[in-house]
């Protein structure tokens, strides 16, 4: 399902308190729908589901796809660490933990584990009940440092 721009509800999968992540076009549409929402702590915390067309030849979810999705869950958690200024991933190592399925809502914790002037280095694992489908850490570059 693409929730297009016209669209202000949320699949019923989406729990309360999560708003649309992404853009209402583009790149994100294809991969999405996305989710975030921001818990008391101040850590961000994201959500989709994996869909038909998330799906490789084999009937789980596209490696591809999961990597999309740390790069845009852990790419979004570090433009917030920099102060909202534009970033750019430079490096994002991923491990293929378990297999993702269709239909199975998909979770991602994020930390940043360290900032510099210029820098961002994150962890985060995708999470599918109970279970990590792919740990992945990066480095992002912070734009016009």
């Amino acid at each position: 399902m693409v929730m297009l721009k016209t669209q202000t509800s949320a699949p019923i999968w989406v729990p309360d308190g999560y708003k649309k992540l992404g853009w209402h076009a583009g790149f994100d549409v294809l991969v999405g729908p996305m989710y975030y929402k921001k818990e008391e702590s101040g850590e961000y915390k994201f959500i989709t589901k994996i869909l038909d067309k998330h799906l490789n030849a084999h009937g789980i979810a596209h490696g591809g796809y999961s990597m999309t999705l740390a790069d845009i869950f852990l790419g979004t958690s570090v433009f917030v660490a920099s102060g909202k200024k534009p970033c750019s991933t430079i490096s994002l190592n991923c491990n293929f933990v378990s297999p993702g399925l269709q239909d199975d809502l998909v979770e991602c914790d994020a930390k940043v584990t360290r900032t510099t002037k210029s820098l961002v280095f994150i962890e985060g694992n995708l999470i599918s009940k109970d279970k990590v489908i792919l740990s992945a850490s990066g480095i992002w570059k912070i734009l016009n440092q």
